[in-house]
């Protein structure tokens, strides 16, 4: 098991995130429930005019975006906030999220998926 994840090492894939506008690179760096208790760990790069959609996640998790360096627009169920580096945001379970970056700079995140327990 791993306790430690640098961002560094991190093995990014470009892809387009739920249909978000442009493509992100994304590394999933963990996923073993067993060990962390946690569904997964994503490191993300969100170029500027790019995004993460607008998306609805199921109610048995929530997830966690640490904003590691840059900003961006936040839109949690019907309203948007300005995220910038150091803040953590909590998308709460069933809740309806995504994640714009108008630039200047790139938007480094991780992103942390949490199962609820039953």
């Amino acid at each position: 098991m791993r306790n430690v994840y640098r961002y560094a090492d991190a093995e990014f894939r470009v892809q387009n995130a739920h249909d978000g506008d442009g493509e992100v690179l994304s590394a999933r760096v963990a996923d073993d429930k067993a060990h962390h208790g946690l569904n997964f760990i994503d490191m993300t790069e969100v170029p500027a005019g790019h995004s993460i959609g607008i998306h609805t996640h199921d109610k048995d998790n929530e997830e966690i975006y640490v904003v590691l360096a840059g900003g961006g627009l936040m839109t949690i169920e019907d309203r948007t906030i300005e995220v910038k580096t150091g803040d953590v945001v909590v998308n709460p379970p069933g809740g309806t999220h995504g994640l714009r970056n108008p630039g200047p700079d790139t938007l480094k995140i991780v992103v942390l998926e949490i199962p609820l327990l039953p």
